[in-house]
């Protein structure tokens, strides 16, 4: 089980870092140089130094959960709000999108995202 966190930093990120621990995920950090490698490259590499003055595609904060069980899921999540942490966008890896690189993910969580809140897209 695997937690992808993408442009967390500070308290937040100690959050989730601490939330994967307690529900036994590994918790990863993706990293500028990783934003244009697909879901699946991230997560078999693990955290990848960042280059110097290298910026990330994207400021929004992401979630990527893969592995987990619904219930498993769920505990972490609940962890997570139960730290005043929450990160808008979240995904699970399905087959359907583990080829896709987090920019590619990063725009139809958004678009979902406008969606959910009845904004045109």
């Amino acid at each position: 089980m695997q937690v992808l966190m993408v442009n967390l930093a500070g308290s937040k990120k100690q959050a989730v870092r601490e939330a994967a621990q307690a529900v036994g995920a590994q918790a990863l950090e993706a990293v500028p140089s990783g934003m244009g490698r697909s879901l699946q490259q991230v997560l078999q590499e693990g955290e990848v130094p960042v280059p110097a003055g290298q910026m990330p595609a994207f400021q929004e904060e992401m979630l990527i959960m893969d592995g987990m069980e619904r219930r498993t899921m769920e505990a972490f999540l609940d962890r997570i709000r139960e730290r005043g942490a929450s990160v808008a966008l979240k995904a699970v890896v399905t087959p359907y999108n583990r080829g896709w690189t987090l920019v590619q993910l990063r725009g139809e969580l958004m678009q979902e995202h406008l969606r959910m809140r009845g904004k045109p897209v």
